[in-house]
């Protein structure tokens, strides 16, 4: 067997001291989240940097293993191929945890939370790696941490880690929308918009796989009929006090105001975008997508809801 490891450096996501998170994925890789120690910092990194480490082993073809045995002799034509497979896998399965520990610690920023990657290395035995030039690097900004890192939010990260799940779609667009936001203010909004539209028809079509088709396929209701009228019909695996809720009325009048905006722009309108109506879709849009997590049975999601927002689903309910 091959070893193969991937090294990639993350923006600070609130994972601390000696904290060291560690995903295992059978068969393939581990992927190991930790904080750069102090003796690591240099004028590349930032102070709450994170390292994200994925080995994974591979089975050598023949010619590969012949090389292996005869390091001496030209290096096999075909390693080259096999160790960018390696990397593939590597780097996706990095990422995955990365994104995967955002969605669950309740961060907003950017959508792709790599700085960069080192380069791919190898080995025969685990323990001493030989590099490989050409890795890729990937350039990223990331926002203001969220949350704590508590054991509970650890157990819940490996467990779910290991049931194969993934960041929805309609939160990395959320976190989309969020990196754009002073910069190009009108597709922070749209893409916002879309994250919100994304996440409810995923919750409908997950919920009423029998009801995909007309979800996905079909022209729906206006978007903001669909969040007053459908979610008490849905089979929601976890409800409030028994009841399965919709959105209080002050958070689907901002996602109205943010649907109208959306409209204006995509239609060409002049509009005045001003910071701090944005944020307050961009607010209402997180809270909205993490209720549609709870429904699909995520009972943590509950503590990523506004205080304003628990206050009122609770007096609903």
């Amino acid at each position: 067997m091959i070893y193969f490891r991937l090294s990639c450096i993350v923006k600070s996501l609130g994972i601390h001291g000696e904290n060291l998170i560690r995903f295992e994925i059978p068969e393939l890789v581990s992927v190991e989240l930790r904080p750069l120690a102090d003796a690591e910092i240099s004028k590349h990194y930032t102070k709450g940097d994170l390292l994200c480490t994925a080995v994974l082993q591979k089975k050598p073809t023949r010619k590969i293993g012949l090389w292996l045995a005869n390091p001496e002799e030209p290096q096999s034509s075909g390693f080259s191929d096999f160790a960018n497979e390696a990397r593939h896998d590597l780097a996706h399965a990095a990422v995955r945890a990365v994104k995967f520990w955002r969605w669950r610690s309740g961060y907003r920023g950017d959508q792709n939370p790599i700085k960069f990657f080192k380069p791919l290395e190898w080995s025969v035995d685990g323990h001493n790696w030989t590099p490989l030039p050409n890795s890729l690097r990937l350039n990223a900004t990331f926002g203001i941490p969220f949350a704590q890192v508590t054991d509970e939010i650890v157990e819940s990260v490996l467990s779910l880690s290991g049931d194969n799940a993934q960041e929805p779609l309609a939160q990395e667009l959320s976190q989309e929308a969020w990196s754009q936001c002073d910069v190009k203010p009108r597709s922070s909004l749209v893409m916002g918009i879309a994250a919100a539209e994304t996440g409810v028809k995923h919750l409908m079509s997950t919920l009423v796989p029998e009801a995909r088709w007309l979800v996905e396929e079909t022209q729906s209701p206006p978007f903001v009929r669909m969040l007053t009228e459908y979610p008490p019909k849905l089979p929601a695996g976890l409800r409030i006090n028994g009841k399965v809720l919709p959105p209080p009325q002050w958070l689907i009048e901002i996602i109205k105001k943010g649907v109208g905006l959306r409209n204006d722009i995509v239609h060409g309108h002049q509009i005045q975008l001003k910071s701090d109506s944005l944020r307050e879709v961009l607010d209402a849009i997180h809270a909205l997508l993490y209720l549609c997590d709870l429904y699909s049975g995520h009972k943590w999601a509950w503590q990523w809801l506004s205080s304003r927002m628990q206050s009122s689903l609770a007096n609903e309910a």
